[in-house]
């Protein structure tokens, strides 16, 4: 290889070694390693041979550079660590990363494990402010959590939000991440986000009856309120969430409380429009039908200034 060529980049950035391990070629690899080729090379969005390794599911190559002294922890344009993609790979159908890679589940830990054993920091932040541990809960990986906690990575890192990794499991339904947070991991089942949130608001939110079931199942507080005095229950019917409600009902939880505004939850049910929902909540307290709020509007007003003529009947 033409001295002047061995780091030469293309349009996109994209030098030989970078190249090569794109294309899985651990032969070309080794040959341009042994010139001399510069491990830490970056494309033009700052993603690095490791990143390109780690996205690729080369877990050989990405030892090979590694061994060759890449540094295993730099950031990308967005602040994505090789650890960051590598977690999210870990999820139960692998992860297209937008990097033009799809990859499984196994090459994603395979990945993930040796850059643990190099030595990378697990308490890396992307510009949100999410360590890989928050990246891993939302893939649904729990095998990714058990490696990254292993690895010192503490269960309750927060983003710039105030969400953890159990909020992030329980926003996407992934009740094995939850089980493995709380069960054996030792998270706090109430931990709330900067608007007073606990995980249990986002699963009954988002309508994750299973995963309404493993928070309560572990103890968390059905009638938390908020910093606006809202309930999970309050939450879950503004987005007409009635599986999740009863969830809430069996387990003890107290449909009536008022937020910061006087609402009840089933003021905010009228204005999600679900009539069922409506319909179950007044068969339980029917006086609640003309309960007014702070400013003295009562279920037939919202129903009405949201134009809903068959919630008005």
């Amino acid at each position: 290889v033409a001295p002047q060529l061995l780091d030469a980049k293309d349009q996109d950035g994209y030098s030989a070694l970078t190249l090569a391990v794109i294309a899985g070629n651990r032969a070309l690899v080794r040959y341009l390693l042994a010139r001399g080729a510069d491990v830490d090379a970056q494309d033009n969005e700052k993603h690095s041979v490791v990143h390109w390794a780690t996205v690729c599911g080369e877990a050989a190559s990405l030892e090979l550079i590694l061994g060759g002294g890449a540094r295993a922890s730099t950031p990308d344009l967005h602040g994505g660590y090789p650890l960051h993609y590598a977690a999210q790979l870990c999820g139960p159908q692998g992860a297209d990363l937008g990097l033009g890679a799809v990859l499984d589940r196994g090459a994603g830990l395979a990945v993930l494990r040796a850059l643990l054993a190099s030595g990378a920091p697990v308490g890396v932040h992307d510009q949100d402010g999410r360590q890989p541990i928050l990246w891993a809960a939302s893939a649904g990986s729990a095998d990714a959590i058990l490696a990254l906690v292993n690895a010192g990575a503490n269960v309750e890192a927060d983003d710039k939000d105030g969400l953890t990794a159990l909020h992030c499991a329980a926003s996407r339904g992934h009740t094995d991440c939850m089980e493995t947070l709380v069960g054996l991991c030792g998270a706090d089942v109430d931990v709330i986000d900067s608007n007073g949130c606990t995980a249990l608001f986002y699963a009954v939110t988002l309508g994750h009856a299973d995963c309404t079931r493993v928070l309560l199942a572990h103890g968390a507080e059905p009638n938390r309120q908020d910093r606006k005095g809202r309930t999970a229950a309050h939450c879950g019917a503004a987005k007409g969430q009635l599986e999740t409600l009863r969830i809430l009902a069996a387990h003890g939880a107290n449909l009536w409380l008022r937020n910061v505004r006087g609402d009840f939850p089933l003021h905010d049910a009228v204005q999600s429009g679900r009539r069922d929902l409506v319909l179950w909540l007044l068969q339980q307290r029917p006086d609640a039908v003309n309960a007014p709020n702070n400013d003295g509007r009562c279920p037939l007003h919202i129903a009405a200034l949201h134009n809903n003529v068959e919630m008005c009947k």
